[in-house]
């Protein structure tokens, strides 16, 4: 199902409860708490959701550690930037006054834990059901069927490209001989990452007229059925009344300060 081999594969009892819902509703919560998780504003609460989120998917913490890696790259750069962006406007602005980074630092960690608990709540919701039945629910839900078949060929032709870059710079790191100048390796590499994406182009172009040969009509049908049952809507109301609370006890809390 997932084609860069981070799928949970000790599921816990809660995910497998989550996928005796219809996976409309279980994209439609994922995607309420999203929403107003990346709208809270204060870190005690987002640093409790991510803990909570994270004791459930315990289980497979080592494969939520690998996903949350390229995420905390990301907030690192936020890190470096937002304090950087109020030095660079003193110098624009002329001001000699003494800086303080600290507003910067502030807005890069609570931007850093709203990513964080986005993507750990998108573990939780979204990512168990897999591209198939994610692109069949979007086509359920009424999306534009071309752009559900775009995503479910880009979804692919990543992993494609990725698996023949990864293979590339192997072969590249075994061969390379023990006296080898920057400059030499860094073209290397550079003609590398192009012969890859050609190879994956190349591959992608006989895929398609493979689909097209067989009878592909640039858009995926609906292959699976639905149904949506009382516990659904249950669902999705404890849902929205949890995140509406979190949402109001923020809003509070900011008032008190």
């Amino acid at each position: 199902m997932h084609i860069d081999k981070l799928t949970f594969t000790n599921r816990s009892l809660l995910l497998v409860r989550l996928s005796q819902f219809d996976s409309r509703c279980r994209l439609l919560a994922g995607i309420v708490c999203i929403a107003i998780t990346v709208n809270l504003h204060n870190g005690i609460l987002l640093a409790a959701l991510i803990c909570l989120v994270t004791t459930l998917l315990v289980n497979d913490i080592k494969i939520v550690m690998l996903r949350l890696i390229p995420v905390n790259i990301f907030a690192a750069m936020l890190m470096i930037t937002f304090p950087l962006g109020i030095y660079l406007s003193a110098l624009i602005n002329m001001d000699n006054n003494i800086l303080d980074y600290s507003d910067g630092f502030q807005r890069a960690r609570l931007y850093t834990l709203r990513i964080n608990a986005a993507a750990l709540l998108y573990m939780l919701w979204i990512i168990p059901l897999g591209i198939g039945d994610i692109s069949n629910t979007l086509l359920k839900l009424f999306v534009p069927k071309k752009l559900v078949t775009l995503l479910m060929l880009t979804y692919r032709y990543i992993f494609v490209l990725m698996d023949k870059v990864l293979t590339a710079s192997l072969s590249l790191r075994i061969r390379k001989p023990k006296r080898f100048s920057k400059l030499s390796e860094l073209r290397c590499y550079g003609n590398m990452f192009a012969t890859s994406i050609l190879s994956a182009e190349l591959r992608a172009s006989k895929v398609w007229i493979a689909m097209r040969s067989r009878g592909f009509t640039d858009s995926f049908p609906l292959t699976k059925v639905f149904t949506w049952t009382r516990k659904d809507t249950m669902l999705i109301i404890v849902c929205i009344v949890i995140m509406m609370s979190l949402s109001a006890l923020d809003v509070l809390w900011s008032f008190q300060k």
